[in-house]
């Protein structure tokens, strides 16, 4: 993820995803908390093609790829790479807020929120929280970065 969110991540603002109150237990073989309201996960299996974009002044560049949902994990592959981590979900307003919070390879934590209308995912965004170190992306970024998901459809 990290060479997908670096090409395009010049200016990005802040924002908070749903608030989820379920911690997410990463060392649990199914990650997925589910609302006793809600006695299945309706987004497992299911796979959306869309974009993802920088928010701010430069995140005109878009970047293709499949944000999918597979046994507890959110799974985001664009551009031959995919990164992966444990989700929750909870009923919310005739919704299903998801969210998942995880650590890349690199150490760097990123969380992705959003809801599902049960047709179509809505509000989908991505905190990065990039580590400092290389000179040209410490000038150009904050420390935090905003990147929002649409679906094509």
């Amino acid at each position: 993820m990290n060479l997908v969110l670096l090409t395009f991540c010049l200016v990005c603002g802040f924002a908070e995803g749903p608030d989820l109150d379920a911690p997410v237990d990463q060392s649990a073989d199914r990650a997925v908390m589910i609302d006793p309201g809600h006695p299945t996960d309706p987004l497992d299996t299911l796979e959306f093609e869309g974009t993802i974009r920088a928010r701010g002044l430069i995140g005109l560049m878009r970047v293709s790829g499949t944000l999918g949902f597979a046994n507890g994990d959110l799974v985001w592959t664009a551009q031959g790479e995919t990164d992966r981590g444990p989700y929750v979900v909870r009923a919310r307003d005739g919704r299903v807020a998801f969210m998942a919070d995880y650590t890349l390879p690199s150490g760097e934590p990123v969380r992705w929120t959003g809801f599902f209308d049960g047709a179509r995912l809505m509000d989908v965004e991505v905190v990065w929280s990039r580590r400092r170190g290389d000179l040209v992306h410490d000038l150009m970024l904050p420390v935090e970065v905003t990147l929002d998901f649409t679906p094509e459809h």
